[in-house]
Order: structure tokens, then sequence, then C-alpha cells
């Protein structure tokens, strides 16, 4: 719920320019605001990709196209 303290960890490990990529779920994103808790981060990482939703498990007859994801690229300044 609190993103905090992962940015901060991984803040704390990453070199100047040096890259974290993640993903987070289409669901989450939303009701979580994750543009917004992206933007927060502006003065510690740049944003340089947010991708389309991908499938999650697209081979899962569990979840098919039911869960999507976003990857996204963030770099230290």
């Amino acid at each position: 719920k609190s993103f905090d303290k992962i940015f901060s960890n991984t803040k704390n490990y990453l070199k100047k320019k040096g890259h974290f990529i993640f993903s987070h779920r289409t669901d989450l994103w939303d009701k979580q605001n994750f543009d917004e808790v992206l933007r927060s981060l502006k003065l510690d990482f740049k944003i340089n990709y947010i991708s389309r939703p991908y499938n999650y498990l697209p081979l899962n007859n569990d979840f098919k196209n039911k869960i999507k994801i976003r990857l996204v690229l963030l770099e230290k300044y």
C-alpha cells in the first residue's frame, strides 16, 4: 500500500544513472493511482518507459486476458 520504502531502498542501492525495471498489475495501478506514485518520484528518478498493458500470464487458463501488467523503467538521477 505504501511505495515509499521500496523506492527509497531502490534509490539507495542504485548508482547515478542506474536503472530499476519492474512490472505492476494494471488493476492495482488504477486502484492505487500509480501514475501519481510515479510522478511523486520525479526528484529521484526519471521515468524512461511505461509500457502498454501486456497479458500477465497468457498461457495460464485462469488468468489469460483477465490480468494485465505494465513494465516500467526508471533511471536514478
